[in-house]
């Protein structure tokens, strides 16, 4: 320690296992101390030289400096501007200092060690003072994962792997910083699993370096760290920004959509999405809440009601920059030395993929998601808009096909009931045909269904990674529990197959059904992994799914069933008018024409249907009314639409061709319901054994990587005896 007459410390660290563990650096902080790193340099068998400035409390002159230095949230700080000024102000005199009366005891320096250590300062300040490696304090960073690029294989072997960039971010600035600020927390990794069966690999030298580099130690999943949430800071409230009283329509407020209405101050406080009251409010609670919305700031004003807010890391809903009046100071500035904290502020402290919260993370509703979409472009988006476009072209130019009136539709035959249609002629739209009694992507899934349906698909060039790799989990999730398997091929293969690009920018549609030639699906407003959802909502178009809230008994009476609907006519736009009445040709059941067929009859009306609208500006009611909730849900297939599609499409699971007779009725009562504890031991269960799935994901990356290097050493050794011959 070299102690400085302004009462800063600087120390030399060496941490031989490379990870800094910062904890327990504070803990063995004298009273009152905070540390900020400012410098680091690798040295050789990777031993880190770290470069500390201590700042004692008492230094800094205001009360508020203080809370600032106490909290240490501090962004550009005053700990750091002073450390700063004070190492600049003192180098010239480091000589000095060390050998005065007051370092007596200390280890006398030698002359090469002072040269270097004030080498080293000189280089601190100077880089300092222009880089932004230094800015953020450690707790504001985190790891981002750009998209996952090409599918690639080498030497032959059948398993592809995919690479992506690792790299620390600060939250403040979204700038790449180094990894340090990172270390300490789950990193993602940088290395992923491809099946080449049912995508588009790339063949690659076998001593091409394949991304293999510490698939041990990364994460998969974010929710593998143990802080689910960081506390950023206190914040004051900007004037006459009160918390709203509890009502309906508090929770989605679009104040903050027009910018005139926060001109030159920061809208809401800077936590411009979403107004939920309650009078026991939780950090865990309100912070979940906007996760599961794809917000990663969260905060609690005056203690009642929570808002969620968007960094610049999260670009998914910032687009890469806040805009103004949508964002939180960069420095807290709400705290006060009684404690009094009006907006007390948290971010979601996982890590980020494709700038985005992962998506397994999410709950999608269509609601939500045109309402985010909404505020955070200033232009405002119903929820219609977020999936198709209005029925204002019956025969539409080539660029904008509207997927549920398209010149290749056809009528299909007439009978008294939907459900008396037969099954593989039950959907709006025509079905895919090619069939195969194994599984197009290989033994990945072999022996779950009797049979399986593939379609072909393509991406156009003006596809980006980001995109690709939400389609290719929209795809996942529609083969969860159906037999469709979409198989990836290069541009233009054999017909028919669907043709994904980016046609309109403004919205997201798909052709309805099979084509003779090929379908189209535009992922244009479909940019992220918070669409994903919206993705396999056209999916279901392609498939030939029609609108749930379009089947016969939606709006009205049809053969003793419904109306499930109350439509508001007069909230509804001309053009969308189609897309709420009621059409014959939906599916609404089918005849038990074939082995396994598990319909056979009218099919009830699935309200939780990823193929319904929701009720947007109240546009229609739910009959009962207490349904209205579930309508709009972006999530995954709910059960009825895997029923449906299965019996569009004969799927039929493995051996269920022939089921046995059903057990006998038990006259035993339902089961109680389970406690908060059970609750609780389940959770932690399926934590443990998504760990589990963790963990022998990681070993099979391993094997697969030995395969490979195995099989490039193979390959240079005969290329070796080849030149040596």
């Amino acid at each position: 320690r070299v102690p400085f007459p302004s009462g800063l410390k600087i120390v030399w660290f060496k941490e031989p296992s490379g990870i800094l563990c910062t904890r327990s650096i504070h803990r063995s902080l004298p009273p009152g101390y905070r540390f900020h790193l400012v410098r680091r340099r690798l040295m050789a068998c990777h031993i880190r030289t770290l470069l500390w400035a201590f700042a004692p409390v008492a230094l800094l002159a205001s009360p508020v400096d203080q809370q600032c230095a106490r909290n240490a949230v501090c962004s550009s700080s005053i700990l750091q501007q002073r450390a700063k000024r004070s190492t600049l102000k003192q180098v010239e005199g480091l000589k000095d200092d060390v050998t005065s009366p007051t370092t007596s005891a200390q280890t006398e320096p030698t002359a090469s060690s002072l040269a270097e250590a004030r080498a080293d300062k000189v280089a601190n300040v100077e880089e300092a003072s222009m880089d932004d490696t230094a800015d953020p304090p450690i707790e504001q960073a985190a790891w981002h994962a750009s998209a996952f690029g090409t599918c690639k294989r080498s030497c032959g072997i059948e398993e592809g792997f995919r690479v992506r960039k690792v790299t620390c971010h600060s939250i403040r600035t979204g700038k790449k910083i180094d990894d340090i600020f990172c270390e300490g927390r789950p990193k993602p990794c940088a290395t992923g699993p491809c099946n080449c069966m049912a995508r588009v690999c790339t063949e690659v030298a076998c001593d091409e370096d394949v991304g293999d580099d510490d698939v041990a130690d990364c994460a998969f999943e974010a929710f593998e760290t143990e802080e689910t949430y960081k506390f950023v800071g206190c914040y004051a409230k900007v004037a006459g920004d009160e918390p709203h009283q509890p009502s309906p329509n508090a929770l989605r407020d679009l104040e903050c959509m027009d910018p005139s209405s926060h001109a030159g101050k920061a809208c809401h406080s800077g936590l411009p999405f979403y107004r939920y009251h309650s009078d026991d409010l939780t950090t865990a609670d309100c912070c979940s809440f906007c996760v599961r919305q794809g917000l990663d700031l969260c905060g609690i004003v005056d203690g009642a009601e929570c808002r969620c807010g968007a960094t610049v890391l999260n670009s998914a809903i910032s687009g890469g920059t806040v805009r103004s009046g949508l964002g939180l100071p960069s420095v807290p500035n709400g705290g006060s030395p009684d404690g009094a904290c009006p907006v007390r502020a948290w971010r979601y402290g996982g890590f980020y993929e494709a700038g985005a919260i992962p998506e397994y993370l999410l709950e999608e509703n269509v609601l939500d998601i045109a309402y985010v979409d909404s505020v955070a472009s200033g232009i405002h988006i119903g929820v219609e808009m977020e999936e198709d476009v209005p029925d204002t072209d019956v025969d539409p130019p080539e660029e904008a096909v509207l997927e549920t009136a398209t010149t290749e539709h056809k009528k299909k035959e007439p009978y008294e009931k939907a459900w008396d249609r037969p099954s593989a002629d039950s959907l709006s739209g025509e079905t895919w045909r090619e069939r195969k009694t194994s599984s197009p992507w290989g033994d990945e899934d072999e022996g779950a269904w009797e049979e399986f349906v593939e379609i072909r698909y393509s991406f156009l060039p003006d596809i980006t990674d980001a995109r690709k790799e939400a389609f290719y989990v929209a795809i996942q999730k529609m083969a969860d529990d159906t037999c469709i398997r979409l198989v990836e091929h290069p541009p233009y293969p054999a017909e028919p197959y669907i043709r994904v690009g980016n046609y309109d920018e403004g919205t997201c549609w798909a052709d309805i059904g099979a084509r003779e030639t090929y379908g189209r699906i535009n992922l244009g407003w479909c940019s992220d992994s918070r669409h994903t959802g919206n993705m396999v909502h056209e999916m279901g178009h392609s498939l030939g799914l029609n609108h749930e809230q379009k089947r016969p008994d939606g709006p009205s009476t049809y053969h003793g069933h419904g109306p499930h609907l109350k439509l508001f006519w007069n909230n509804i736009k001309g053009d969308w008018k189609p897309q709420y009445t009621g059409d014959d040709e939906s599916y609404a059941g089918s005849k038990s024409d074939f082995p396994g067929d598990k319909v056979g009859d009218y099919a009830p009306y699935d309200f939780e249907s990823i193929m319904h609208y929701s009720r947007g500006n109240r546009k229609f009611d739910t009959n009962p009314t207490s349904a209205r909730y579930l309508v709009g849900q972006r999530k995954a297939l709910s059960v009825g639409d895997t029923k449906k599609i299965n019996d569009a499409y004969h799927c039929v699971a493995q051996g269920a061709a022939t089921p046995p007779p059903p057990p006998p009725r038990s006259q035993k009562t339902a089961p109680p319901r389970p406690t908060q504890s059970q609750k609780q031991a389940l959770k932690r269960k399926r934590a443990a054994r998504r760990r589990a799935q963790t963990k022998r994901r990681a070993a099979a990356r391993r094997r697969a990587a030995a395969r490979r290097a195995a099989a490039r050493r193979k390959a240079m050794g005969r290329r070796g005896n080849e030149e040596g011959e």
